[in-house]
C-alpha cells in the first residue's frame, strides 16, 4: 500500500502531480477556516492510500483502487494561511466576513449584487466538468452557486437538497414562469433557494462544544451492563447448583466454566473496545423542516483507536489546533471520493466531539418532562438565537434528553 503525504507545497499550486495523482483546487485557493473545500484528484492507476495533509488542516485519506478517474473530495482547513510567495500561481486566501463567494457555472449575464446587498461579491467561475461533484459539504465555502436552468436539471433533486443542507444558496437563471421545487422563490429576475440553518456551520474551536461532557461518568451503555449482570447472575446460580449436587467431578465442571467465562470476556472486550460514547441531540423546528444536530462525544480510559461513521455533513469540535495531531484525526474516503468515517486515536481520559447535521420534514414533539440537562448550556452558547421549547426522550438511556428549540 502506497502512503503519500503532500505537505505544504500542496497548498501552493492550483495543479500538481505526484505519484500518478494530479491535484487541483476548484475554488482556486479561496477558503474559510473551519469549513471544507473541494479538492479535485485525477488518478492514473494508483492503488493504495493517498493523503491530503498540511499544517492547520485535518488529513483526508482516499483509498484508490486503480484506474483513471476524477474525484472531488472534502478537505477541512482550520487555520488561515499566510500569504505565500508571489511567484506561486495560486495560494490559499481567506474570505473576509463582508465578502461573499459566488460560484458561477457557465456564462451568467445577470447582476449578482442583489443576492447580497451591501457586501462585496467575489464571482468565481467553476469548471463544469467537476462543479458540485462529490459530497455536497465539499462546496460549503461558497455562499451561493449561480447556474442556468439546463445545468440545474443535470445535478438532480437529491444533490439540490444536500447542497441546501450545507448552507449554499442556489440561484437559477430562468424565466418567471419556469417550474422548480417549492423551496425556490422568484426575486429580482432570479430563482433563489436557501435553507435557514441555525448553529455552527463548521468546526467549533474551544470548550463550548464540550459542555455536555462536564460531569459525564463514562461507562458501558446500560444495555451492555444489563447483559453482563444477567450472565453473571446465571453463571453464579449454575455454579451454586453444581456445588450442591455432590458429583465426583465437581471440581472439573467449575474449572471448565471458568475457562469458558474467561474466553467469553476476552471476546467481549475485543468486540467492545474501551471507548465510551454519548450523544446530545438538538432539534430545531420551523414551519417546514426540522434541523437535527447530533453532538457525539467519545472518550477512553486507555489509548485506543476510534472511529465515527459518516452519515451526513459532520464537523469535529476541538479544544485547540494541537488536538488534530494529538488524535491523528483523519477523514477517510472511499475510492469514489465520498467520506466514509473519521478515524482518530484517543489517549486516556481525553475526549473528542463531532457535530452531524441532517434535515427532516417530521416536526419534533416533546415526549419527556422538561428537566435541567447539560444540553441546555450547549444550546445557550452555540445556538443563541434559539429558545428551548421542550425535550424528547433519548434513543439511548445513557444520553441526555433531546432538546427541542425554536427561533425567538
Amino acid at each position: 500500500m502506497a502512503a503519500l503525504r503532500a505537505i505544504f507545497l500542496l497548498l501552493y499550486f492550483s495543479s500538481i502531480t505526484v505519484a500518478g495523482v494530479q491535484v487541483s483546487f476548484p475554488l482556486q485557493g479561496w477558503h474559510r477556516p473551519g469549513q471544507y473545500v473541494p479538492v479535485c484528484l485525477k488518478t492514473d492507476g494508483m492503488v493504495g492510500d493517498f493523503t491530503l495533509s498540511a499544517p492547520g488542516a485535518v488529513d483526508t485519506t482516499i483509498h484508490l483502487d486503480g484506474g483513471q478517474r476524477t474525484l472531488v473530495v472534502p478537505w477541512l482547513i482550520l487555520q488561515a494561511n499566510r500569504q505565500l510567495p508571489a511567484s506561486t500561481d495560486v495560494f490559499l486566501r481567506g474570505v473576509f466576513p463582508d465578502q461573499r463567494l459566488v460560484g458561477v457555472v457557465g456564462s451568467i449575464p445577470a447582476d449578482l449584487q442583489p443576492l447580497f446587498p451591501n457586501q462585496q461579491i467575489i464571482p468565481l467561475p467553476l469548471d463544469e466538468s467537476v462543479a458540485l461533484d462529490g459530497e455536497a459539504v465539499c462546496w460549503q465555502t461558497l455562499d451561493a452557486v449561480v447556474m442556468d436552468a439546463g445545468w440545474y436539471g443535470r445535478i438532480g433533486r437529491s444533490k439540490v437538497e444536500s447542497l441546501l443542507d450545507v448552507g449554499l444558496m442556489l440561484v437559477v437563471i430562468a424565466p418567471s414562469d419556469a417550474v422548480f421545487g417549492s423551496e425556490f422563490q422568484f426575486r429580482d429576475g432570479l430563482w433563489i433557494a436557501r435553507r435557514s440553518i441555525a448553529g455552527p456551520r463548521g468546526v467549533v474551536l474551544g470548550e463550548e462544544a464540550y459542555l455536555p461532557t462536564y460531569g459525564w461518568k463514562a461507562d458501558w451503555p446500560v444495555s451492555i451492563r444489563r447483559q453482563l449482570f444477567t450472565w453473571a447472575a446465571v453463571l453464579s446460580l449454575v455454579m451454586l447448583a453444581i456445588g450442591r449436587l455432590g458429583w465426583r467431578w465437581n471440581w472439573l465442571v467449575p474449572s471448565l466454566l471458568a475457562l469458558a467465562v474467561t474466553g467469553g470476556l476476552t471476546i467481549f472486550a475485543w468486540r467492545h473496545p474501551p471507548i465510551y460514547s454519548m450523544r446530545a441531540e438538538l432539534l430545531i423546528g420551523d414551519s417546514t423542516l426540522t434541523q437535527h444536530d447530533t453532538w457525539s462525544y467519545q472518550t477512553a480510559r486507555q489509548t485506543n483507536i476510534g472511529g465515527l461513521r459518516w452519515i451526513g455533513p459532520t464537523w469535529p469540535a476541538l479544544f485547540n489546533f494541537n488536538q488534530i495531531s494529538q488524535t491523528k484525526l483523519t477523514l477517510r474516503c472511499g475510492s469514489d471520493g465520498l467520506p466514509l468515517a473519521f478515524t482518530y486515536t484517543l489517549s486516556p481520559n481525553s475526549a473528542l466531539a463531532f457535530c452531524t447535521r441532517r434535515f427532516s420534514s417530521v416536526e419534533p414533539v416533546a415526549t419527556a418532562r422538561f428537566v435541567q440537562s447539560p444540553t441546555l448550556e450547549l444550546a445557550r452558547r452555540l445556538y443563541p438565537t434559539l429558545i428551548p421549547t421542550g425535550q424528547r426522550s433519548p434513543s439511548d438511556a445513557d444520553d441526555p434528553p433531546a432538546l427541542i428549540l425554536r427561533p425567538r
